[in-house]
């Protein structure tokens, strides 16, 4: 069987990687020409984590891995307004930046087979 995805975000790579193993061709557009190296951190854990380790990233997971002791937020005028300290108790949250993970590897994908033409925005909101 065929199909395309739409998207090459952490959701379409996933259903990417478990299609193919399950015997699909599948086709991966994306409207992106690459994958992005700023942003924020992406985190797994919980369902997500569990979806990683069965498909046998907990080893590079834990090798890539960014540390995350503790967490500040900081207002629009720069200064700190909250911190918290993590615990010790997070074993089981790895947090990657962005574009640690570029290039071809078994379980991702270098770069979308074909990029879809950008999108167009309506020229105006229905009303309804």
């Amino acid at each position: 069987m065929r199909i395309v995805i739409c998207g090459a975000g952490i959701a379409g790579l996933t259903l990417a990687w478990h299609l193919e193993r399950a015997g699909w061709e599948v086709e991966l557009v994306e409207r992106a020409p690459a994958f992005r190296d700023g942003g924020y951190m992406i985190d797994f854990y919980g369902p997500g984590f569990q979806v990683a380790e069965r498909m046998g990233l907990r080893p590079r997971l834990l090798r890539d891995r960014y540390p995350v002791d503790e967490l500040s937020y900081v207002g629009r005028d720069g200064r700190q307004t909250s911190h918290l300290k993590l615990s010790s108790g997070l074993e089981d949250v790895y947090s990657l930046l962005r574009g640690t993970w570029r290039g071809p590897s078994p379980t991702t994908y270098a770069r979308p087979s074909r990029t879809a033409p950008p999108s167009r925005a309506p020229s105006s909101t229905p009303t309804g």
